[in-house]
């Protein structure tokens, strides 16, 4: 649709002229809007609504354990923070090192993250680091934290940003298991065994941190990360008669969101979740082991959790048999 307008009222009006000037403005606009919506419909593109983001009450309560720096003409601390959400404590650490904290009550969104890379090795850190043993180890979390978001200040968590780069953790639903099924070993010789990390659809998951331990025999290793198939190999040899049991575990805390605040500090707390949000995701490898008889040849048995990863070896004078389950 088009408008035309003589010369002689433009010139004879040009207030009129400004009030048409904006109502052709803005039906040009509707015309596009409209022209769009109709182009997306025709792409098989659908509206969905938009929700409110979700906010969260929460009380910043005081600093925790940590330690001082010097950064751009002023002093800070790399620490905990305490915050208390529904009348429970939990400890958070910031996202921004310039932002000063403000105590008292304030009311945050609730802001998810994105599954890459840093926010993989931030939950690292969390799942194995946290809670801190004192206040050095603090600023180091906190410090390492803040170099995988680009905005370290200080001069904390080298270290601890080394190890946790390119590393993840297994969340809710993910399954650890342990192979081969069956095989036999001499006293002196050596089984190799795999540990294997899978997400809930059964895709590998790598950088994960797996824990070995037995009662009998030796370990070349006692952890592992899982590389690019998911997958940790070891090996176990035969030293002794009798029977032992090799046992794979991990953990995870996934960093699922954080806290933001146009007018404070954007905050990681640890350990909060409801029924509709989660700040963080835990998952932990846990296992129940019944008594099993030592019999030299006969089948053995062991009863675990969905996660557990756990093989039975049984030595004898000339071979050891193993079951794993």
């Amino acid at each position: 649709m088009t408008w035309e307008i003589s010369q002689t009222k433009l010139n004879r009006s040009p207030r009129g002229l400004d009030k048409m000037n904006k109502r052709n403005r803005k039906l040009s606009r509707i015309v596009q809007i409209a022209s769009l919506v109709v182009l997306l419909l025709a792409a098989g593109l659908t509206f969905e609504a938009v929700h409110a983001q979700e906010t969260i009450q929460i009380s910043i309560e005081r600093s925790g354990r940590g330690r001082p720096f010097y950064a751009d003409g002023r002093y800070s601390r790399a620490c905990e923070t305490i915050v208390v959400i529904e009348g429970s404590e939990y400890t958070a650490y910031c996202i921004e090192p310039e932002v000063q904290i403000i105590p008292g009550s304030h009311q945050m969104l609730v802001e998810q993250v994105i599954d890459n890379s840093s926010w993989r090795s931030i939950s690292y850190i969390v799942t194995w680091y946290h809670p801190p043993e004192d206040d050095y180890s603090a600023a180091e979390i906190q410090g390492a934290i803040w170099r995988f978001l680009d905005v370290n200040p200080s001069p904390y968590g080298a270290a601890i940003y080394n190890e946790a780069l390119n590393k993840d953790v297994v969340r809710p639903g993910d399954s650890l298991t342990l192979t081969p099924k069956n095989g036999e070993a001499s006293l002196g010789e050596t089984v190799t065994l795999k540990a294997k990390v899978t997400d809930s659809e059964g895709r590998p998951r790598a950088g994960v941190r797996i824990f070995f331990s037995t009662t009998a025999g030796n370990l070349d290793k006692t952890e592992g990360i899982t590389d690019e198939n998911g997958e940790v190999t070891i090996e176990l040899t035969a030293t002794e008669l009798g029977r032992a049991e090799v046992k794979a575990w991990t953990k995870g805390v996934w960093v699922d969101g954080y806290l933001k605040s146009d007018k404070n500090q954007d905050l990681i707390v640890v350990g909060y979740t409801t029924t509709t949000t989660r700040l963080t995701k835990k998952s932990e490898i846990t296992f129940t082991t019944f008594t099993i008889p030592e019999t030299p040849y006969g089948t053995l048995g062991a009863l675990a959790s969905l996660t557990l990863a756990l093989a039975i070896l049984v030595f004898s004078k000339r071979k050891a048999n193993f079951k794993l389950n």
